[in-house]
């Protein structure tokens, strides 16, 4: 999962959205079964993938997964928490 999380951001800092948003879905999927959707790993894909989507003019969707990021990261931190 790590090697394609790089491929991502390669992909992202090259401008290549459609390629970054392939993989980092993936990532996501992969990152939610080994780590759980909460964990730092997985939110971060998650933002990344927002961007990759504001990128190509998918709005809706970016906005769509920068919550559910931020959802994730605000379940992470009440986990440490408590």
């Amino acid at each position: 999962a790590r090697i394609r999380r790089v491929r991502a951001d390669v992909n992202l800092s090259l401008g290549k959205f459609a390629e970054a948003e392939t993989i980092l879905r993936d990532v996501i999927a992969r990152g939610e079964k080994l780590y759980g959707s909460t964990s730092s790993m997985t939110s971060s894909a998650e933002t990344n993938l927002a961007i990759a989507l504001q990128a190509q003019g998918k709005h809706r969707d970016a906005i769509a997964m920068q919550l559910r990021s931020m959802s994730g990261s605000q379940a992470a931190i009440e986990n440490v928490l408590t």
